[in-house]
């Protein structure tokens, strides 16, 4: 959200080529299609183990690699089950491994035992009709990054006659028991707040799935009134939308889930920068799993965010594609509402930059098109905008944002009130207090106060000799005035902090946000009764900004 106009670090680019590259790697084989022995590798092998291990036939890590203790597992079924036993895993087994496992699915009280095996011509989508549940709920139990399944997959199932619902712990810290009674023993906690769904029922107990997948009983008790269907309730009300930005720049990359795993008690939502659309209406990218997984159980609202970067820009030349061809956009819909049905997401966040000033009016009317996709189908619709402080219909970069025209649209619209100096621009500040300002008092000019949400920064830039720029997270601001035996200096005007320093003969220049310029910004929010905030990013941002928010938004 912070990128650059003109230019990118050689860094971003080739971070954002690494993640494309893993992004959308594929299985090398089905399960079932060919034979398996020793030294086999592959999802396939994973599928296997999986399998004999739910069976009791230990077949050691689910790694995908088919070693000694796989083969001896697949001999030891063989012989359990008259097959011939030679740790060659061929149709004869396939076919008894999915006799077995599919006459363990269903038990006589009607509640599904476990697994079920995917059978050719299955999707989840026919599963979850089949069951009764979403396919939200099958992505979650089976830890699943992805739609796809193969004929012969074991799938984990928790189901019943009842329906599902969700309820919420409302005491302090309250055990998660391996049965109906204190008597059991306990085997996690869950804190105050913490968002259960519920599978089973014994007495005043609720059998639960903690993180997901694993059964637990907890004292109905210690627990709000339910809340019914497959949907997780929404978090309470405490005051204003608290969105943040949540990247992975790579695989790998902790920054954004340790800033949520640390501070999600002050977020509201969270929006995963993970999906990018093309030219064609197509969209690549992965499924932030352990991210959104996290923020799902502590109750926190999840959008899918629909972006124009590729290859480490955003790109004018693709975005022009999409909005000018009816087609293109209607399959980007499309698979912008699968992605929502697939891993549950409360709705799209659409960050499109670069948009070409005359492609002003098919803007509109993409995203008009994509809230009478979403809107009947119980989606909200986000929209990140870039800051101006008049319509400026001709102007690059801004023109084609037309705030009044979008504004009656979408639910949500957070305004990008950062990179008032950019990379490869001048130095100054990134978000200066009376352009903030100014561009409020333009954007509540032209949309609903309600629907504003105030972009937040969390990062700074350095400018360096020959137009050299960086990006700098909190963390490496703080190290660099240590190193440098320096202090800040607050620009009373501006009402942000900066410094410079010398390295090599060279100047150095740094302006940037932290706790305190985001505390003054705090305020236009209650001054122009706006929704909330939208903070780019999690992980580059001052820790004590948390406590400002907790102090002058969450706690209204």
């Amino acid at each position: 959200m912070q990128l650059p106009r003109k230019f990118l670090p050689l860094l971003i680019l080739s971070l954002t080529i690494i993640l494309c590259l893993t992004a959308n790697s594929a299985y090398a084989y089905s399960y079932g299609s060919r034979i398996l022995k020793l030294g086999s590798k592959g999802e396939d092998v994973k599928i296997l183990q999986t399998n004999l291990n739910s069976l009791n036939y230990p077949a050691g890590t689910v790694d995908g690699i088919f070693g000694s203790k796989t083969k001896s597992a697949v001999m030891a079924f063989q012989k359990a089950t008259g097959l011939v036993v030679d740790g060659i895993v061929g149709k004869n087994t396939y076919n008894k491994l999915n006799e077995i496992l599919n006459s363990r699915t269903n038990n006589s009280s009607g509640q599904t035992n476990n697994t079920y095996i995917v059978q050719p011509g299955d999707s989840l989508f026919k599963i979850s009709q089949k069951f009764k549940v979403s396919v939200t709920d099958l992505i979650n139990w089976n830890n699943l990054n992805s739609t796809t399944i193969y004929p012969g997959q074991s799938l984990k199932l928790f189901s019943n006659s009842a329906e599902f619902y969700w309820v919420t712990v409302k005491g302090t810290t309250v055990n998660l028991r391996t049965g109906p009674g204190t008597n059991y023993p306990v085997i996690a906690k869950v804190n105050q707040g913490t968002s259960l769904q519920v599978v089973n029922k014994s007495g005043d107990w609720l059998q639960v799935l903690h993180n997901n997948s694993t059964k637990a009983w907890i004292a109905g008790w210690l627990t709000t009134t339910p809340s019914r269907g497959g949907s997780r309730p929404e978090p309470a009300s405490s005051g204003k939308v608290i969105l943040g930005y949540y990247p992975e720049n790579y695989p790998g990359d902790k920054l954004a889930l340790t800033s949520l795993k640390n501070y999600y008690q002050s977020l509201t939502d969270v929006a995963a920068f993970a999906y990018t659309l093309d030219g064609s209406g197509q969209i690549s990218g992965r499924h932030y799993e352990e991210g959104m997984n996290f923020a799902k159980q502590k109750g926190i609202r999840t959008y899918a965010l629909v972006h124009n970067c590729i290859n480490g820009k955003f790109d004018q030349k693709s975005v022009k594609q999409l909005l000018n061809s009816s087609t293109a956009r209607q399959k980007a819909i499309n698979n912008i509402l699968n992605i929502l049905q697939t891993y549950g997401y409360t709705g799209v966040h659409l960050d499109l930059e670069n948009v070409a000033p005359e492609d002003r009016g098919v803007l509109t009317q993409f995203v008009k098109e994509v809230k009478e996709k979403l809107s009947p189908a119980g989606y909200k619709v986000a929209m990140a905008v870039p800051a101006k402080t008049s319509d400026s219909p001709n102007a690059a970069w801004i023109g084609a944002f037309d705030y009044a025209a979008l504004g009656k649209l979408v639910d949500e619209m957070a305004i990008m009130t950062y990179d008032e100096h950019y990379l490869g621009g001048e130095p100054g500040p990134v978000a200066s207090y009376p352009w903030v300002e100014k561009v409020i008092k333009y954007a509540t000019s032209q949309v609903p106060s309600s629907k504003i949400l105030l972009g937040i920064a969390t990062y700074g830039y350095e400018w360096g000799p020959n137009g050299g720029t960086r990006a700098l997270t909190h963390s490496k601001i703080t190290s660099l005035l240590a190193e440098n035996n320096l202090q800040a200096v607050w620009n009373s005007y501006y009402q942000v902090p900066h410094f410079s320093y010398k390295k090599d003969g060279n100047t150095y220049q740094v302006w940037y946000e932290n706790s305190h310029s985001a505390r003054i910004k705090f305020n236009l929010v209650d001054q122009y009764n706006l929704k909330g905030i939208a903070i780019w990013r999690l992980g580059y941002e001052d820790p004590e900004i948390w406590q400002r928010i907790n102090l002058q938004l969450k706690a209204q």
